[in-house]
């Protein structure tokens, strides 16, 4: 009886482990533009998902396919820059204090980048 205890607990343990995790899949790419380089609020770049809107709006729980970039490199920020990304959620502690003018928008942590071939 006791063995068998034992493997329920753990067949839940794996399952609340890895059912919980983010909806972010590492790896993903997605493809974006620089819309601008630094907005008037927050200072940081606002790129626009150009696919996989339906997944954009899945993992990150917005309407919006417009996001500040925290952690852009700045050699790829330029207006008009169609990139090749991976994105997670900005960590608390990235987060800045944005002035309450111009439009907010969501954010996520750019994770990696580069340039669409």
């Amino acid at each position: 009886m006791r063995k068998s205890s034992s493997k329920y607990l753990l067949f839940f343990a794996v399952l609340i482990t890895f059912g919980c995790q983010d909806d972010l899949v590492p790896g993903e790419e997605f493809t974006v533009r620089i819309e601008s380089t630094s907005d008037i609020s927050c200072g940081l770049p606002v790129i626009l998902f150009l696919e996989k809107s339906d997944q954009v709006r899945a993992k990150t729980n917005e309407e919006s396919l417009e996001y500040n970039a925290y952690g852009l490199d700045e050699s790829l920020n330029v207006i008009g820059n169609e990139l090749v990304i991976t994105f997670g959620k900005v960590k608390e502690e990235d987060f800045r204090v944005c002035r309450a003018i111009g439009i907010p928008y969501p954010a996520v942590s750019i994770l990696s980048a580069r340039l669409r071939d």
